[in-house]
């Protein structure tokens, strides 16, 4: 059987969030909520796909022609770069949503009014967990600095 490059991603995912969780286990009780929140979030998301991808790999024979070349990677680390600069640049409260509308409409060719729906409920969620249930503050971006 071989491993899927999938699996292999998973895995090592798995490893940075158990090691996120074993460092923040060290820290005080306020500054381990945060990276406790995502260590396990992240933790339990990448077992679950790690699972699916060792599964998936026993079910389903593939061939070199079935799987996506290299041009997936690049244009999907450009939408994650992307993602990240707005984040800087204008915060999680504005960049969450936008970005969530241009990957769906732009690469993923869903329906617009899918897209608002799904890019309205991330803004929802984080405003409402991280703002209103949390008390935290979100990242505002750079150029609210200047306003």
């Amino acid at each position: 059987m071989t491993i899927s490059g999938n699996a292999v991603i998973s895995a090592v995912m798995l490893a940075i969030f158990s090691a996120m969780l074993i460092m923040a286990a060290g820290y005080s009780a306020e500054a381990r909520f945060m990276p406790m929140i995502v260590g396990f979030a992240g933790a339990i998301l990448s077992l679950v796909q790690l699972w699916r991808s060792l599964v998936s790999n026993r079910c389903v024979s593939r061939t070199e022609t079935d799987r996506p070349g290299w041009r997936l990677e690049v244009r999907l680390l450009g939408w994650f770069a992307g993602f990240l600069l707005a984040i800087v640049a204008f915060g999680f409260l504005i960049a969450a949503p936008v970005m969530v509308v241009g990957f769906l409409v732009v690469d993923q060719r869903e329906r617009p009014i899918l897209a608002g729906a799904l890019a309205a409920g991330s803004l929802a969620v984080l405003y409402l967990v991280f703002e209103i249930l949390l008390e935290l503050s979100l990242y505002r971006g750079l150029v609210a600095q200047f306003f």
